[in-house]
């Protein structure tokens, strides 16, 4: 008699944003487990030190999978419907 045991996990959407159980991207990261998706919403999110990510995890925001770019090819200025991670000038790394 063979037996086997196995575990079958699915990934989890973390949201973030105001009015969200994790207002700050950090909180977000740190509640995700790897496979999960941290989902930002929109709004601008002006960081004081540099997000730390040390698991295998999918980091998206308010238009992931939307290109940015106009029908003429170019870079449209961000908005209020987008994520936008501001270090405000004083981090020299967003992201680690």
């Amino acid at each position: 008699m063979f037996l086997f045991l196995f575990s079958i996990s699915f990934a989890s959407t973390i949201n973030v944003g105001p009015g969200e159980t994790y207002t700050t991207i950090q909180e977000g990261i740190d509640a995700a487990n790897p496979g999960d998706i941290v989902s930002v919403e929109a709004g601008t999110y002006l960081l004081t030190s540099t997000l730390s990510i040390t698991k295998s995890i999918t980091l998206q925001g308010a238009k992931a999978g939307v290109d940015p770019r106009t029908s003429n090819g170019l870079r449209t200025a961000g908005n209020s419907s987008e994520t936008i991670i501001d270090g405000g000038g004083t981090l020299s790394t967003l992201i680690r």
